[in-house]
């Protein structure tokens, strides 16, 4: 081991930028930003879901970046993420009935795939 980042709370999910240039954080119903460059958290989202973040993934396009969130809540959440701003939810989805426990995006077809423990894969045609 190298070193440790603190969290000060459970992590569930870590996900890399595309430029691999900021690190996304789940923890608990909250992201976090950091930085590995300059070893600092540089953006919070509390409150992100109403119950544990258990799944992270993400697309960037020649113009926007985007973090998608799927929880304990049944939900997933879309996030325009911005290495200067705070990331911002866009959208949400809530058709599983239960946990949303892992994400695929296929860029191809611009479609998100969802894996629940409602034993079902859904198939979500995003526009942004």
């Amino acid at each position: 081991m190298v070193s440790s980042i603190i969290v000060a709370r459970e992590v569930s999910c870590i996900k890399f930028s595309d430029e691999q240039t900021l690190l996304y954080i789940g923890f608990e119903n909250a992201i976090k930003v950091y930085n590995p460059i300059t070893s600092q958290f540089i953006y919070t989202c509390n409150y992100a879901h109403d119950s544990f973040i258990l799944c992270m993934c993400i697309h960037t396009n020649n113009d926007s970046s985007y973090l998608f969130t799927g929880s304990q809540d049944k939900t997933i959440k879309i996030w325009q993420i911005d290495a200067h701003k705070k990331p911002t939810c866009v959208k949400t989805f809530s058709n599983h009935n239960d946990f949303v426990w892992c994400l695929a995006w296929f860029p191809h077809t611009r479609t998100l795939y969802s894996g629940s423990f409602d034993k079902t894969i859904k198939v979500w045609k995003v526009v942004m």
